[in-house]
């Protein structure tokens, strides 16, 4: 159900950036509504500078096995904690389309469910390093994208995907 739930915010949030416009849209899940943060690319904050939780992602030193994610987040209205876990996605961009880049093993990557907080008016830093899982990613235009959760207590929370544009050159 996990996988369906991924694969269909995939397709949702792919659909949504094909139109190269800002837009957020709202898919239902087993565990509740999960909202795709679609930025246009090029944009200095390319999540949304009107976020209702305050959230922008950078990426920054960036090479060919991973990068520094930073978690900015300044205002906004959260009603709990906003947290994020380990688990992120990278995308390439080939021919006008956004497609999954493959992991080293061809299989879906497991993932530990670890949660950190993500503090507020604040920025929290995150190393990516995704050499074990894809190897050293080829020059071209990516996107990482990371679930940020706003949690209030066990079963109530709310869910969003944020999405970051890097290149490799």
């Amino acid at each position: 159900m996990k996988r369906i739930l991924i694969w269909s915010l995939i397709m949702c949030s792919v659909l949504l950036t094909a139109c190269n416009a800002r837009s957020i849209g709202i898919i239902g899940g087993a565990d509740g509504p999960t909202s795709v943060i679609v930025g246009k690319s090029g944009d200095e904050d390319s999540s949304l500078n009107t976020d209702k939780w305050g959230i922008t992602l950078h990426a920054e030193n960036v090479t060919t096995t991973g990068l520094v994610l930073k978690i900015k987040q300044f205002g906004g209205n959260s009603s709990g904690e906003l947290q994020t876990g380990v688990e992120y996605f990278l995308e390439t961009n080939v021919d006008d389309e956004w497609q999954r880049v493959d992991t080293k093993t061809g299989q879906p990557l497991a993932w530990n469910a670890m949660a950190y907080m993500i503090k507020k008016n604040d920025i929290t830093e995150m190393n990516i390093d995704w050499q074990y899982a894809y190897g050293e990613l080829k020059p071209g235009f990516y996107r990482l994208k990371k679930e940020i959760m706003d949690f209030r207590a066990a079963g109530d929370f709310d869910k969003k995907i944020y999405e970051v544009y890097f290149s490799i050159k």
